[in-house]
C-alpha cells in the first residue's frame, strides 16, 4: 500500500470514528431526554399520589376529630337537659311540700317552674336563672 492509500483509509477511519462519535453523542442525548422525562413523570406522579394521600389523611383526621367533638357536645347537652329537668323536678316536689305545709302560697314561682318545664320540653335553651325559681321561693317562705 503506498502512503496516500493510507492516509485515505486513515481519513475514512477518522471520518467514520467522528460520524459514529456523533451519532452515539445524539442517542445518548435522546436517551437521557427520553429518561430525564420519564424520570420527572415519574416523580410528579409520586409526589401527586403523596399529597393526594396526606391530604386524604388529613380529612379522615378532621372528620374523626368533628365526630369527637359533636358527640361530646351532644353528650353533654343530654347531660345539662338531664340536670335541668331534675333540677326542675326537684323544685316542683319542694314547691308541691312548701304548699302542702302551706308555706308557699305564691303563684309566681309556680308559673316560673311551670314555664321553665315547657322549655325543657321543647328543646329551647331559654334563659339560664340558675337557681332563680329556688331562691325566690326561699324569700316568699322568709316573709
Amino acid at each position: 500500500m503506498s502512503e496516500f492509500e493510507d492516509e485515505r483509509h486513515l481519513a475514512v477511519r477518522i471520518e467514520s470514528a467522528r460520524r459514529a462519535y456523533i451519532a452515539a453523542k445524539n442517542q445518548r442525548r435522546v436517551d437521557i431526554s427520553t429518561y430525564a422525562s420519564a424520570l420527572l413523570d415519574n416523580m410528579i406522579r409520586n409526589e401527586t399520589r403523596l399529597l393526594t394521600r396526606e391530604a386524604a389523611l388529613y380529612n379522615i383526621k378532621t372528620r374523626i376529630a368533628t365526630r369527637k367533638a359533636g358527640k361530646f357536645w351532644q353528650s353533654w347537652a343530654r347531660a345539662r337537659s338531664s340536670v335541668r329537668e331534675q333540677r326542675i323536678k326537684d323544685q316542683e316536689e319542694m314547691y308541691g311540700r312548701m304548699t302542702t305545709m302551706g308555706l308557699g302560697g305564691s303563684r309566681d314561682v309556680s308559673l316560673l317552674l311551670h314555664e321553665e318545664r315547657n322549655e325543657v320540653r321543647l328543646g329551647g335553651m331559654g334563659t339560664d336563672h340558675g337557681d332563680l325559681g329556688a331562691d325566690v321561693m326561699l324569700r316568699e317562705v322568709s316573709r
